[in-house]
């Protein structure tokens, strides 16, 4: 009788036995990329930072995972260690497995994200940087690394971070919005934990999960929000003052209105070459890929504003610490903000 052919031999079999040596020499290469100085940019969920990260990702000055790099996190710290599952990760939690563990799950994902689904046409270009050029900066953005600033600090005690704020009520609103979309926002692991809270009002949980959320998910779903992005912004401020780091700032509305400016401001504070042509596609900047209604003037108002005025009084502290006055009366319309508000500016957590 013949033997029974080979499941692993023809062409497909070749291929996968030819690719292995491939992967070894690229994850090789992915160990060599030493993460210099990374920059994280840092902000709550919906204020606008995917638009800032995919403008500085291309600039092609940054080895950066096309995506938020979760996994990382919960792979080495899953939510579930914690009594209470949360996006929390501090730098006792990094000292147990050790800072070079966190430098090896970024560069395996960075590996990943040039090599899988997300690489596209430029799959080629990005790994061949991983090879050739292992000493270019790291770029990440991550919106539950609010929650990993004393991580953060302990694995890179050189990065730089760049703090973006948003009008909250806005922010706020979008929030909402995007609590629709679980499919796009929802954070699935902690969906056993939910579900076993007495008096919720809401069947899944959206943007990371801060300490303490499980106590607020019998309230409305405007005044969970509020507070979701009020602990983003404030384990933000307090982590970045507690690395003793000074962060460069940028207000969303500014980005927004004169995206290319902004952008040049910030990548001459980073000290980036960007070529003419990248900076000249800075004017007119696309919706963000996470965009899930095109933006508008007082959007807050037109589809929430009854909800955001009655959670108002719990975002006006915070709010004041990143620059908004929401106590304020309107302003009329054309007035414009002074230069020193909307500045990129270096410092100052207001």
């Amino acid at each position: 009788m013949p033997e029974a052919p080979d499941q692993r031999g023809g062409p497909a079999g070749a291929a996968r036995r030819l690719a292995q040596p491939a992967r070894r020499l690229l994850r090789g290469a992915a160990r060599a990329c030493r993460l210099a100085r990374p920059v994280f940019v840092i902000g709550a969920p919906r204020c606008g930072s995917t638009l800032l990260f995919d403008a500085l990702a291309e600039t092609g000055q940054f080895h950066c995972y096309p995506r938020e790099n979760d996994w990382v996190w919960w792979r080495l710290f899953p939510p579930g260690r914690l009594a209470e599952p949360s996006d929390w990760v501090g730098a006792s939690d990094v000292r147990r497995v050790g800072p070079a563990a966190v430098r090896d799950g970024f560069r395996d994902q960075l590996l990943g994200g040039y090599s899988g689904r997300f690489a596209g046409r430029r799959r080629l270009g990005r790994l061949a940087s991983l090879v050739l050029r292992p000493g270019r900066p790291f770029l990440d953005k991550t919106i539950a690394n609010c929650f990993h600033l004393d991580a953060l600090a302990a694995v890179f005690p050189a990065a730089w971070y760049v703090l973006l704020v948003r009008e909250p009520r806005a922010t706020v609103s979008s929030m909402l919005e995007g609590w629709a979309h679980p499919d796009r926002f929802g954070k699935p692991l902690l969906g056993a934990h939910l579900g076993e809270l007495p008096g919720r009002t809401i069947d899944h949980w959206c943007y990371p999960a801060p300490p303490g959320w499980s106590r607020v998910v019998a309230r409305p779903l405007a005044e969970i929000c509020a507070w979701s992005w009020r602990r983003h912004v404030e384990e933000a401020l307090q982590g970045l003052v507690r690395a003793g780091v000074e962060p460069i700032r940028v207000r969303y509305e500014r980005l927004a209105a004169a995206p290319a400016e902004v952008l040049g401001e910030l990548a001459d504070r980073l000290e980036l070459r960007v070529p003419a042509d990248v900076r000249a596609g800075w004017r007119h900047r696309p919706l963000a890929r996470t965009t899930v209604s095109p933006p508008a003037p007082d959007k807050w108002r037109r589809l929430h504003g009854a909800a955001i005025e009655a959670v108002l009084p719990r975002l006006v502290a915070t709010a004041a610490r990143i620059g908004y006055n929401l106590s304020a009366r309107p302003e009329a319309p054309g007035t414009r903000m002074t230069r020193i508000e909307t500045d990129v500016t270096e410092g100052g957590l207001m």
